[in-house]
């Protein structure tokens, strides 16, 4: 069966296999079901699928993990606590190497919400699963891997959505110090 992905923005992909100027294997997404390239029946061994925040795809190498898995499970289960049903989405996790970002949506869904409803026969809710699945987002906030040994992090904040100008907003501490002192108290909807 041939690799194929779908995006959350709801765009499907297929994994490509071309030859660089080398003579090397290079593997690439694209929505084109006729390249002239041969499509893939399985990820290359040591690669994974990567979807970054703003839908684009990637097949990149497998690299020891340094943040864990309950770290990044301990922002994401606080996150949804601070959130309603209505802006499940308004906060997305990624990590990079030693940093856990928090992103933050663009869009002001229900402001969307209630200027659509006049034109279309959509239902609220219909129309904000559109705006969610196309929406966009912006750092707000890492959690910076300072001591793997401890497991301390510190807080930047993004202060300037436009251009990332991070400030380090707290000294070195436990990754559970920094998410009951910035998730848990909604510190980070008062930062913006």
């Amino acid at each position: 069966m041939k690799i194929t992905y779908t995006t959350r923005n709801q765009k499907t992909y297929y994994l490509y296999r071309g030859t660089t100027k080398k003579g090397e294997p290079r593997y690439y997404f694209s929505p084109d079901k006729s390249r002239n390239d041969q499509l893939v029946d399985a990820i290359p061994e040591g690669y994974e699928i990567y979807e970054n925040i703003s839908c684009r795809l990637y097949l990149r190498k497998i690299k020891p993990k340094i943040i864990l898995d309950e770290e990044i499970d301990l922002v994401k289960t606080e996150l949804k606590k601070i959130m309603t049903h209505k802006d499940y989405d308004l906060y997305k996790v990624d990590v990079k190497k030693n940093i856990i970002i928090i992103y933050e949506l663009n869009e002001n869904i229900e402001s969307i919400v209630e200027c659509s409803k006049s034109i279309t026969t959509k239902t609220e809710d219909e129309i904000r699963e559109i705006v969610i699945t196309h929406a966009t987002y912006s750092p707000l906030m890492q959690f910076v891997l300072t001591n793997e040994k401890t497991r301390s992090f510190v807080v930047h904040h993004n202060y300037h959505i436009v251009q990332s100008n991070w400030a380090n907003i707290n000294d070195e501490a436990p990754l559970e110090s920094h998410v009951r002192s910035f998730i848990r108290k909604r510190k980070i909807a008062l930062m913006v």
